[in-house]
């Protein structure tokens, strides 16, 4: 890691720039949603049916579609939040961004696939649960990354809301994902479960909060033994 920390970061690729590029990338990724939708009414259309029967018939996808864009929006919101302290580019903060652009880009296929496929479609249901997972833990494994470099990241305060808010989506995924799979008449609703991240994450900032609380008197209490301790050496000599 330390040897792609060190690589010099050409100027295309800024803070500023990579923001840039972060931003039109989710921008074509929450367009793209729409495109399964707008094939289905030209379909619909030469087969004389109206718009009810369009809406009854993409239910399904109409609502794959809403939760996506809303996701890929606070996924997207976060991850500029972040952004927006990171002093500088580093090869791995570079590698982490590209990962998790690699994650939203993917989700439109699987969003796709989802409100396509018939509601009791395990591999379907695990192909877009996870991705959501998996791009939540990029997000995580990023502001970690950036916890332990000081010199990058000039918002260490927002970080520790940051870590709650992804591993409280982590979470609410991980118990949707059962639910979807084992009762699947309930189909993707189960992960109206994310709703309740806010709050959860809010619980976990204050859970962290205390627990920092808690260590800084530890960490006073062992710098001072250790004075103490190189005092009495010094004396003893």
């Amino acid at each position: 890691m330390n040897d792609i920390d060190q690589r010099s970061i050409p100027p295309m690729f800024s803070v500023e720039r990579t923001r840039a590029f972060v931003d039109a990338t989710v921008a074509i990724a929450m367009t793209i949603l729409i495109l399964p939708l707008l094939d289905s009414t030209s379909d619909l259309a030469r087969d004389g049916a109206d718009t009810a029967d369009w809406l009854i018939a993409q239910s399904g996808q109409i609502f794959q579609f809403s939760l996506s864009f809303a996701l890929i929006f606070v996924l997207w919101t976060n991850h500029h939040r972040l952004f927006a302290h990171v002093s500088k580019m580093t090869g791995m903060l570079l590698i982490l961004t590209a990962f998790w652009m690699l994650c939203i880009v993917w989700l439109p296929v699987s969003t796709a696939v989802a409100g396509f496929m018939p509601e009791d479609d395990a591999i379907a249901k695990l192909l877009y649960i996870a991705t959501l997972m998996v791009a939540s833990l990029a997000s995580m494994f990023t502001r970690l990354y950036l916890r332990a470099r000081n010199s990058t990241y000039a918002g260490a305060t927002g970080l520790t809301s940051g870590l709650a808010a992804d591993l409280a989506m982590e979470i609410l995924l991980a118990v949707a994902l059962p639910i979807t799979l084992f009762v699947p008449v309930l189909g993707y609703y189960p992960l109206l479960l994310l709703a309740l991240t806010f709050p959860l994450s809010r619980a976990f900032t204050r859970m962290f909060g205390r627990r920092n609380l808690e260590e800084q008197p530890m960490r006073r209490t062992t710098y001072v033994d250790s004075r103490r301790a190189r005092g009495f050496e010094e004396h003893s000599r």
